[in-house]
């Protein structure tokens, strides 16, 4: 593997878990908010 896709599977990985949080996020809102 070189340079380039490491970093791709990094960035990816990165932006799947800020996804994730941002979900959670969302979620905590909606249930304390009704």
């Amino acid at each position: 593997m070189d340079i380039v896709s490491i970093a791709l599977i990094i960035s990816s990985f990165a932006v799947f878990l800020g996804f994730i949080h941002f979900c959670d996020k969302v979620v905590d809102e909606q249930g304390s908010g009704k």
